[in-house]
């Protein structure tokens, strides 16, 4: 048995939320993929909603390793590594509340 590699395209969904699960609005994000040794790309870029929510479904195939960065006010910016592994990837990003 010998796996086919995975291609196409993948969509993300991914939640931006405090230690207590409560959604964080307007986290800053960044979402970019190593096209080099030494360069990144960016793929998309954005503000989450009130919900906390953040949607890519385009610029991404699956078997991409992305990085995504998020920054809000008053706390230290995250930096989340994830391989697109499924057609939709969905996790949730976990952030201190803004001070």
């Amino acid at each position: 048995f010998q796996r086919k590699p995975i291609t196409g395209s993948a969509w993300l969904m991914a939640r931006v939320v405090t230690p207590y699960a409560t959604p964080i609005g307007d986290a800053r994000w960044v979402i970019t993929r190593q096209v080099s040794d030494t360069a990144r790309t960016t793929v998309e870029s954005g503000k989450t909603g009130p919900d906390g929510m953040l949607q890519v479904c385009s610029g991404l195939d699956l078997g991409m390793t992305i990085q995504i960065r998020v920054t809000v006010p008053g706390t230290e910016p995250v930096v989340v590594r994830q391989q697109m592994t499924d057609r939709i990837t969905v996790f949730p990003i976990q952030l201190s509340p803004p001070m």
